[in-house]
């Protein structure tokens, strides 16, 4: 008998929407986007082809006998399970004390040790270790098959929250560690291991040593990936570790910087330019392109700065730089300020640099409150410091006081003298003797021969 495979209309269309369904699922889940990186990051490495910090905060590291290979987001660093780790100069940022605290980052094994004494300190993520046995120190690590948090320097060396951990080579985890109010908790792909947190109130040395990622004290070094390693200055939340492993292949949204961040120019007379300074804009975003809409000068003093050129187009690829040159001509004295705006694509759009016209000489601060002095009696000395931005030396005529009360104010010391060398810099230390009740004030005028003279500061008292 012959059996008819004729599909209904009705069913075929049912059949379609099905399928299309599925595709667009399957789609969407591909095309997953950024999640948006959580606040007080202190550092960060991606491990993009670079080793430079993303925070923006100068924490970068280098290469010792490590390479880049496929990471979890992008590329990652990638270790040979003997002499190879990343090393980031010291930093007190990570003297962490009794402060909370979140470390998390990709690891993907390619053989994982285990020589079942928790004391050997198998795999390390990342440390701030001193040397061994009992002195300052930290480390993230997987060892004996438990991730504990290591710390050296106190009564005896502790080995907090111990939780197991047996991962299977070539697979990537998300490991975390935070501390939060005194108790530690490791974290497994987004999820806390409350069960093994441990609360240990004790401060952590600070270790006066470089950090290092893949390595301890020439000991536990990673025979696999580390990606995305990162240090937060509280501790994440649940919905926080979350996202970021949810995020998966995306990662967290990377930014665009701009470098330096602060630039002071040198003094010019009025109308004279400056040399041109080169700032670098970076796309450390590992897969997509930076949209640059406007490239602008803005804030206080724009006028007195230009853009004398630049690389930078309306597209910067990923992982690419570009430079845009600035001077300086000032239009007064006294000092510029303006800021160079860089708006785009990125998340953490616009990228802002800036810029400061330092005139020849300046006093700081600019002001001083000495709040409330009985009357007749002499105050704690103030310092002020007399700055000479210029490459020739500054020739003092003399330190005095005006205002409405500026009998009330002296000179207890001062180390300026009648010169003060070129880029050098002196003190000048004034004390406040109220000579009546009330608000008293009064000025501290240095007179020289800079371009912008005299340099004033202004002075402010209580007599009670």
């Amino acid at each position: 008998m012959r059996v008819s495979t004729k599909i209904s209309p009705p069913l075929l269309a049912s059949t379609l929407v099905l399928l299309i369904s599925s595709c667009l699922s399957q789609n969407l889940a591909l095309a997953q986007t950024c999640t948006l990186p959580p606040s007080h990051m202190i550092a960060w490495w991606s491990g993009d082809g670079h080793t430079a910090d993303i925070t923006g905060l100068g924490h970068n590291g280098t290469l010792v006998n490590a390479m880049y290979g496929p990471g979890k987001v992008g590329q990652a660093f990638s270790f040979n399970g003997s002499t190879a780790y990343v090393q980031v100069p010291k930093s007190t940022a990570w003297d962490f004390g009794t402060k909370d605290f979140t470390i998390d980052l990709w690891v993907n094994f390619t053989t994982v040790k285990n020589s079942h004494d928790i004391s050997r300190i198998d795999n390390t993520f990342i440390a701030d270790d001193q040397g061994p046995f009992n002195i300052p120190k930290w480390i993230f690590t997987l060892s004996a098959g438990v991730l504990t948090f290591v710390i050296g320097g106190t009564s005896v060396p502790e080995f907090l929250a111990q939780t197991p951990f047996s991962p299977t080579p070539g697979t990537w985890y998300l490991v975390s560690v935070t501390k939060a109010s005194g108790t530690y908790t490791m974290w497994i792909d987004g999820v806390p291991s409350t069960a093994t947190s441990q609360t240990f109130t004790t401060a952590i040395p600070p270790p006066n040593v470089p950090l290092t990622i893949g390595e301890a004290e020439g000991l536990g070094f990673v025979d696999g990936f580390i990606d995305e390693v990162e240090i937060f200055s509280r501790a994440l939340t649940a919905k926080e570790m979350l996202a970021i492993f949810n995020a998966d292949k995306a990662g967290k949204c990377k930014p665009a910087l701009i470098k330096p961040a602060s630039f002071s120019f040198a003094p010019e007379p009025v109308g004279v330019t400056s040399p041109a300074e080169n700032f670098t804009l970076t796309n450390y975003q590992n897969a997509t392109t930076l949209n640059i809409t406007q490239i602008a000068l803005g804030g206080a003093d724009p006028r007195d700065f230009a853009i004398s050129g630049k690389t930078c187009g309306t597209t910067l690829t990923a992982l690419a730089k570009c430079t845009i040159s600035v001077t300086f001509t000032p239009t007064a004295t006294d000092q510029r300020t303006a800021q160079l705006i860089v708006s785009d694509n990125a998340f953490n759009t616009p990228q802002v640099a800036k810029l400061i016209g330092l005139p020849e000489a300046s006093l700081s601060p600019s002001s001083h409150n000495y709040g409330t002095v009985t009357t007749g009696t002499m105050s704690s000395p103030v310092k002020f410091t007399l700055t000479n931005n210029q490459a020739v030396t500054l020739n003092i005529v003399g330190i005095t006081f005006g205002g409405t009360n500026a009998g009330d104010f002296r000179v207890s010391s001062e180390t300026c003298g009648t010169s003060l060398a070129a880029k050098s810099k002196c003190s000048i230390s004034v004390t406040f003797t109220p000579g009546a009740t009330g608000a008293r004030s009064g000025m501290l005028i240095v007179t020289d021969d800079a371009d912008n003279n005299p340099q004033q500061a202004e002075l402010m008292g209580t007599g009670g």
